[in-house]
């Protein structure tokens, strides 16, 4: 049957880096779970200790082991998994041009890490300047949530050589179970009930 060389056999969705910056996500794992359904689910755990995690960030597309590759390359597994998982928070949001995902099980190609499918972070290359962003957020009702990130790329490529290096830094609040108000009742009415 002839078709487009763009089109493959597997499903592969790419998500730019003007798409990264669109949906504002704080984290690879955010952004993957706001542009795609296949990762919802509680084995893509982010950075919330309560939820069976130690403050890393691992994804697995329809809770199925998922290879994480970085430029086309096999990641290392994080520590603080017994060396299951691919912790996702070593990888700097800015740094990153494109995420590929294939969203099909292609243990075939792969082995046994890509039962689920694959994920392949492609990082900026050749990359000549500086960057520098951040982002700042709030909580717009009650509470004093805060949100901070600040970033940094910064490279210098020539004809036979380049160097790029990227660092970020992520800071948010806790919200505990506590600093959350019942449905429907207000501040007052909380001290009333004595809850």
């Amino acid at each position: 049957i002839p078709t487009a060389e763009t089109v493959g056999p597997a499903p592969v969705q790419t998500v730019s880096a003007a798409e990264i910056e669109k949906v504002g996500a704080q984290d690879v794992l955010e952004l993957v779970k706001r542009v795609s359904p296949v990762f919802a689910g509680n084995q893509s755990t982010g950075q919330e200790v309560n939820n069976g995690g130690f403050g890393e960030t691992r994804v697995a597309l329809r809770n199925l082991k998922t290879l994480v590759l970085l430029n086309g390359r096999r990641l290392g597994n994080s520590a603080f998994s017994n060396g299951q998982f691919v912790d996702l928070n070593t990888i700097p949001l800015a740094a990153i041009e494109r995420i590929e995902i294939l969203k099909d099980g292609a243990s075939a190609l792969y082995g046994s890490d890509a039962i689920g499918g694959v994920v392949n972070i492609i990082t900026k290359k050749d990359y000549s300047g500086v960057e520098v962003g951040g982002r700042y957020g709030f909580a717009t009702g009650r509470g004093d949530f805060t949100e901070k990130r600040a970033s940094l790329v910064a490279g210098i490529a020539t004809e036979k050589a380049s160097f790029t290096a990227a660092a970020q830094w992520y800071e948010r609040d806790p919200v505990r179970s506590t600093d959350r108000y019942p449905a429907g009742l207000t501040a007052d009415e909380l001290v009333a009930a004595n809850l």
